[in-house]
């Protein structure tokens, strides 16, 4: 248990003021204290958890910050059939340079930074799938961010007479099928 204190302390995957995300037990915060035994990790709801270091050695943690604090959103929706796909992407991009938090240039010195773009995913089951992916400052924000950006959507396509597909099924009785 102590060995994974020093190895936290020395070798410095995760640092104090880092924001962390553990997968397998749906732990999201920004980490305040590393101690021998345990980190203390303040989630957004100004909880402190209190994790052994074993765990954090252990398991898949995501260091949404170690480098850097930008993060990069998804937004993924799905449209009708119907829908004019030039339009759809357009207004995704009209949406992303609405929201003030959203980077709206690469960064020269990080490559892999770029301004928000638009990807047709999928023709599904129901829907014509996009994805909207926009970098942001700050990863501490992206709920708040990307919150906002469904609202901006939403609007949007209101306002462009857009529908966001839902599931269909089609059932159909044939009267004169014997029973």
């Amino acid at each position: 248990m102590v060995l994974s204190g020093f190895i936290l302390i020395f070798e410095r995957p995760i640092k104090i003021g880092d924001l962390v995300e553990i997968m397998d037990v749906n732990i999201f915060g920004r980490v305040s204290s590393i101690n021998l035994r345990s980190t203390v990790i303040v989630s957004l709801d100004e909880k402190e958890l209190i994790v052994p270091n074993s765990q954090l050695i252990s398991e898949s943690v995501h260091n949404l910050t170690h480098a850097n604090n930008l993060f990069r959103l998804h937004i993924k929706v799905g449209v009708s059939y119907s829908s004019d796909v030039d339009l759809v992407k357009r207004v995704l991009l009209d949406a992303a340079d609405e929201h003030l938090g959203v980077i709206k240039e690469p960064i020269p010195n990080i490559s892999n930074i770029t301004a928000p773009f638009v990807r047709f995913t999928a023709f599904g089951n129901s829907s014509l799938d996009f994805e909207l992916l926009a970098w942001i400052p700050d990863s501490f924000q992206r709920f708040d961010v990307a919150s906002d950006l469904h609202f901006i959507i939403w609007h949007k396509f209101k306002e462009h007479n857009i529908t966001i597909a839902f599931p269909q099924l089609d059932v159909h009785f044939d009267p004169t099928a014997d029973e």
